[in-house]
C-alpha cells in the first residue's frame, strides 16, 4: 500500500474473473486530505487485460490518452469521499497484475509526489474440464451405446432398355431440278438418327414425249367439170 505523507493508495481488483468477462479496478485513498489534494498523473499497465473506455472517477474529470494509457485526474475541490479512479477492462485466457505506473500524486501548489505504483493481481477462472473417469473405479460414468446406423437403402438396379428404330419412309417426289425427297419417321420413337433412310437424292428429269402432228391433206374441191359430172351421175342413180 503506497503512500505519500498521510495519504496511502490503494488499487482493487477482483481476485478471480471468468476468462473473457468484464470487470473493474478502483483505486482509493482511505485517509486522502481533500483540503491538500490536486490531482494525480497515471499510467495504466494491464498486458494481460484490455482496457474499456477511459477511467472515470468521483473526485473530478479525467483526461486519458487510450494510446499511451496515460491520463491525469484533475480534482474538482468539491468531493470529499468516493473513488479516485474506477478502471474498466475485458479478461482474457491469461492471469497477470493490473497496475497503475508514473503514479504522481500532486498537492493544492500543483507540487508533485511521485508514488512508485500500486497493483493488484487479478486470476483468470477457465471453464473447468471435466475429469476423465478410471475404469473399474466408483467414479465411472456408464456410456449409453452407440447407436448402429441402419444400412443405407439399397438402389433398385436400372436395366437400360435398347430400342431399335423401324424406319417407314414415304414414295419419292417427281424429280424436280436434279433432285427428289421423301420422308422417314421411325414407328417406335427411339430419338435417334441410327440407321435412317436418306431422304434427299439426284434424280434425271425423263423428256416430256414428242406428239407427231400429221398434216391433213388439203380437200380437193371439184372443178366445173367435177360438179357436172357429179350431177349427171346423180340424174341416173
Amino acid at each position: 500500500m503506497p503512500f505519500v505523507g498521510a495519504q496511502t493508495f490503494t488499487l482493487n481488483c477482483p481476485s478471480t474473473v471468468d476468462a473473457n468477462s468484464f470487470f473493474s479496478c478502483t483505486l482509493t485513498s482511505p485517509n486522502l486530505d481533500t483540503t491538500n489534494f490536486g490531482g494525480l498523473d497515471f499510467k495504466i499497465s494491464a498486458p494481460s487485460y484490455t482496457v474499456q473506455g477511459n477511467p472515470v472517477s468521483n473526485f473530478g474529470s479525467v483526461q486519458y490518452n487510450s494510446e499511451t494509457k496515460k491520463g491525469s485526474l484533475i480534482y474538482d475541490f468539491s468531493t470529499t469521499t468516493g473513488t479516485l479512479l474506477t478502471i474498466n477492462l475485458q479478461a482474457g485466457t491469461s492471469s497477470g497484475p493490473v497496475s497503475l505506473t508514473n503514479l504522481k500524486y500532486y498537492d493544492i501548489n500543483s507540487v508533485s509526489t511521485e508514488v512508485v505504483s500500486v497493483s493488484s493481481t487479478v486470476n483468470i477462472l477457465l471453464a473447468a474440464e471435466e475429469p476423465t473417469p478410471i475404469i473399474g473405479s466408483s467414479e465411472e460414468v456408464e456410456q449409453e451405446p452407440v447407436p448402429i446406423p441402419e444400412p443405407a437403402e439399397k438402389i433398385p438396379e436400372i436395366k437400360e432398355e435398347i430400342c431399335t428404330p423401324n424406319w417407314t419412309c414415304s414414295l419419292w417426289t417427281t424429280c424436280q431440278n436434279g433432285n427428289q425427297i421423301r420422308a422417314c419417321l421411325d414407328s417406335n420413337n427411339c430419338g435417334t438418327l441410327t440407321g435412317k433412310p436418306v431422304e434427299s437424292q439426284s434424280c434425271e428429269e425423263a423428256a416430256e414425249p414428242v406428239q407427231e402432228v400429221t398434216a391433213e391433206e388439203p380437200e380437193e374441191k371439184p372443178g366445173l367439170f367435177g360438179k357436172i359430172w357429179r350431177s349427171i351421175l346423180s340424174w341416173f342413180s
